[in-house]
């Protein structure tokens, strides 16, 4: 529910995020029309406008990939601290001498597992294109095999010692998953995306300085009036 909840937040800064910035493309385009009479002043304003088009077109891109990225690792997150959670939880019950507690332990281990397992599935399913490192389909198996047998276990010293070391290279390794996903997004995607976005504002502002020189000989010093645009869904 967590998850949910973030990701309905993230979708509705998203959108508001796009409307505001449609909007501003709009009352731009609208403002160059005004002026230009929707053609181009120079070969050379044709050529950064076209460049400038490409250059949003693969932000547009790699940011959707990136949102992908960003999914992931916020579910690997979820999963990790799952896995930290079965595996405290599991620790408990060799100590606790009472059977109640021990068997709601156990139990609590098990959602707690679940949990973390169907966050892996979910991060997993986010980013199709990538395989996560360190958590292998053999160590979610043998994870969901434990599971099945976790009430008889706890009976048995040596079987309760070998679930709580299959829970520790669980937990172990998706806390390695999360740093390897946050990483390799740091060194590769948000590199790239970061120097879109700059090459963005760069040709920004040389198409802004070459349009200036030009409308400046068409309006000279008028007062401009920001136009009322109406936004249709």
């Amino acid at each position: 529910m967590d998850m949910i909840e973030i990701a309905r937040k993230r979708v509705e800064t998203l959108i508001d995020s796009f409307n505001k910035l449609r909007e501003l493309y709009l009352e731009q385009d609208s403002l160059i029309a005004s002026i230009s009479g929707g053609t181009y002043n120079s070969s050379l304003e044709q050529d950064l406008d076209m460049e400038l088009e490409t250059a949003r077109e693969i932000r547009d891109r790699l940011s959707g990939v990136s949102e992908q990225w960003r999914t992931c690792s916020n579910l690997l997150r979820a999963s990790a601290k799952g896995a930290l959670q079965a595996f405290e939880l599991w620790s408990l019950v060799g100590p606790t001498k009472i059977p109640s507690e021990r068997i709601q332990l156990a139990l609590d281990t098990r959602t707690a597992c679940h949990s973390s397992l169907t966050a892996l599935d979910c991060a997993q399913q986010a980013l199709p294109q990538v395989e996560i490192p360190f958590i292998t389909q053999r160590q979610s198996s043998a994870v969901k095999h434990a599971l099945i047998y976790i009430l008889t276990d706890m009976a048995n010293e040596s079987r309760q010692k070998h679930t709580k070391n299959v829970l520790e290279s669980y937990q172990v390794n998706t806390a390695k998953a999360v740093d390897w996903v946050q990483t390799t997004y740091k060194k590769t995607l948000d590199e790239d995306l970061t120097a879109q976005i700059e090459n963005i504002k760069a040709l920004s502002f040389r198409l802004r300085k070459e349009r200036i020189k030009h409308f400046k000989n068409i309006i000279g010093n008028k007062i401009y009036v920001r136009p009322m645009i109406k936004m249709t869904s």
